[in-house]
């Protein structure tokens, strides 16, 4: 036990490491002192808009979360997955311990009486529909491209997403293709795909759902260019469209603690492109991840009241 909590820790460590070395290195690169000037100039009703925008987009991730979960035979009602999506999502964004809020909804399923396993299926294909939107929308932002962006920029985008979409058509059809009770290694995969295409059986509940997954990252974008318009950046919003969905997808990676370091690097590279400010654009990422935090309240307040972790 004292050997799992040390290399939990060690990991934990190495992330808020990876965090601070990224701000150091972008430290070089960038006047800092301009920060709390460019804070304060930031108007206050656009960073309430942004708050409100990011807050949807959660309350309706969770919802999205929950017609999965009924799909697969799990009960609950609209308030419990809310509850327990709010708790995840401050998990991820607030604390920088080692549980993170896909543990934490697994763990609460758990207590509910659900097995893990089955929990678990479900967790990653919510998962998977809500990294198939956010590739959606790139993929569409390559029609409306701005100029500045490089040809480079503009192929990884579409081979990322392109590639991505595939996948998802892999994934939802692949038990029809091949016999995985005769192999046992790859018979996860084949449950996986069965559970998958149970969830989007249908032109309706596939178009629901990914309509729903669209929705909920385009009112993430819409946050980060609100703070944008408050700090008037000047980046038009077909930026945000094309690099913002690169910069999530660059936090996803387990490599820091909750994405800081990774999003202000990544956005202060792409988005640099289009002749805005170094130090802008850091005060814009570094005001969406407070805003991140602060709309992870509402899971806070759930975990307080909770008995247990989750």
């Amino acid at each position: 036990m004292k050997r799992l909590l040390k290399n939990e820790l060690f990991k934990t460590g190495i992330k808020i490491g990876f965090a601070v070395l990224a701000f150091w290195f972008l430290s070089k690169k960038l006047d800092y002192e301009q920060l709390p000037e460019l804070f304060y100039s930031m108007n206050p009703w656009m960073l309430s808009l942004a708050i409100v925008l990011q807050f949807a987009s959660i309350a309706i991730a969770a919802f999205r979360w929950q017609l999965v979960m009924h799909s697969l035979g799990f009960g609950g009602s609209f308030g419990f997955y809310q509850n327990l999506y709010f708790k995840g999502f401050f998990f991820s964004q607030a604390l920088p311990g080692s549980v993170g809020g896909d543990a934490i909804r697994l763990l609460a399923l758990k207590d509910a009486g659900y097995k893990v396993g089955d929990s678990l299926y479900g967790i990653f294909i919510d998962r998977v529909v809500g990294l198939t939107g956010l590739l959606i929308i790139s993929l569409f932002a390559l029609f409306f491209a701005p100029a500045y962006l490089t040809e480079p920029i503009k192929y990884t985008v579409f081979m990322i997403s392109f590639g991505g979409l595939v996948g998802f058509i892999g994934l939802l059809f692949v038990h029809k293709l091949f016999d995985f009770t005769k192999m046992p290694k790859l018979r996860i995969l084949g449950e996986l795909s069965r559970r998958f295409y149970v969830v989007y059986e249908g032109a309706y509940k596939t178009t629901k759902q990914v309509l729903l997954s669209v929705a909920i990252h385009l009112l993430s974008l819409l946050c980060v260019y609100s703070i944008s318009l408050s700090a008037n950046l000047g980046v038009e919003f077909g930026a945000f469209l094309c690099l913002m969905p690169l910069v999530i997808l660059l936090t996803i990676l387990p490599i820091s603690f909750a994405g800081w370091g990774v999003r202000e690097g990544a956005m202060v590279g792409l988005f640099s492109m289009s002749g805005a400010s170094k130090e802008a654009i850091m005060a814009v990422s570094i005001a969406y991840g407070v805003i991140l935090i602060a709309s992870s309240i509402p899971g806070f307040f759930a975990w307080i009241k909770s008995k247990n972790i989750a």
